[in-house]
């Protein structure tokens, strides 16, 4: 994984500017530093938000918050802290059920988020938050490249040369970032045919 100021130099580059960022800081004296460090999360999570990417999902148990019922539903529990995007609520017993249990997902009077459901041992299915992902595979640090360099190129690019630029990086950016979903979707076996020789079949006869 490509530390992020070599992405932004990256995308810097892209669009023709110097590409010799020396760190990456909300703080920094420097306008493209600053920049950087303002743009770059914007641009993480566009990507990373618009695809089910593999390594953005979690598995996890739910914590139960409330025993207490809350008509129609029976459970209340926490929802978890690093997710972005909910997607299934299942019993604990089955490890991925081919019909989720039914859940919704509101706020508490003290502002916390929580999930109402049925579902006793509840585990959730998740998207993790892009700012606690660990691992970005290559292609998809391309496409994050490219749709920083659109954002930049808004703001360093003056006059409609800059609002044609950006328009080129961010369909790059899209371009790319499809690319590298179809890539990463290969990472799944959910049939298998094997293929058993007379020999074997012989011997369940």
């Amino acid at each position: 994984m490509s530390s992020i100021l070599t992405l932004c130099n990256l995308a810097l580059g892209r669009i023709g500017q110097e590409a010799n960022l020396k760190s990456v800081s909300a703080d920094s004296e420097i306008y493209e530093e600053a920049l950087c460090a303002q743009f770059y999360p914007v641009a993480r999570d566009k990507i990373l938000q618009s695809y089910d990417f593999t390594f953005m999902r979690v598995r996890d148990k739910l914590a139960e918050v409330f025993t207490y019922p809350h008509p129609p539903y029976t459970k209340i529990y926490q929802y978890p802290a690093d997710c972005a995007y909910l997607k299934c609520v299942y019993r604990g017993e089955y490890f991925r059920e081919p019909n989720p249990d039914k859940y919704e997902v509101e706020n508490t009077a003290e502002g916390n988020m929580v999930i109402l459901t049925n579902t006793p041992n509840a585990w959730a299915e998740y998207q993790k938050l892009p700012e606690t992902v660990k691992r970005i595979p290559a292609l998809v640090e391309n496409a994050i490249v490219w749709q920083l360099a659109g954002e930049l190129a808004g703001v360093l690019i003056k006059s409609t040369t800059g609002v044609t630029v950006a328009t080129q990086m961010f369909k790059a950016a899209e371009q790319y970032a499809m690319e590298a979903a179809a890539r990463d979707g290969q990472q799944a076996c959910t049939t298998i045919n094997r293929h058993e020789s007379e020999f074997e079949r012989a011997r369940y006869v």
